[in-house]
């Protein structure tokens, strides 16, 4: 491990990773282990709508959403373990992530799902990569990351 001692900031964005994270995980897991509660939460009633829309959806959502889960997850984990692998990890993430949006957004969405708010997270979560990939970069630059 390189000797540069990180910031107390890194720790923050670490931890605060890594929760983030874990909630992408566990959207993921809900819907695909079908917790209609869960679904039914999130979608304002519209859980079965919502799982037939996205049961219909491309082979590059299917690919391209678990890779931006996962692989956000496994930066997170590797950010706080200071490893360098974060990196590779986090830009995996990001392009699994908008190649999913961008494919759902191509496609027809039913009048129950809100687009609009639809795009809202899309546009959070690539942001929220986005600034992590940037974030471990930073960190390899300065030597935080071994």
């Amino acid at each position: 491990m390189n000797a540069t001692k990180p910031a107390w900031h890194y720790w923050l964005v670490a931890v605060a990773a890594v929760l983030w994270n874990l909630m992408g995980a566990y959207d993921y897991y809900m819907t695909r282990s079908r917790n209609m509660a869960y679904l039914d939460q999130a979608t304002q009633g519209h859980g079965e709508v919502f799982l037939k829309w996205h049961d219909s959806a491309s082979w590059l959502v299917q690919v391209g959403w678990p890779v931006g889960v996962w692989a956000s997850l496994v930066g997170a984990l590797l950010l706080l373990a200071r490893s360098r692998h974060a990196v590779l990890a986090y830009t995996a993430s990001l392009a699994g992530a908008l190649v999913s949006f961008a494919a759902q957004l191509a496609g027809s969405f039913p009048p129950e799902i809100q687009r609009q708010g639809f795009v809202v997270m899309a546009v959070v979560i690539s942001a929220a990569i986005a600034f992590q990939l940037w974030y471990a970069r930073r960190a390899a630059n300065s030597g935080v990351l071994g």
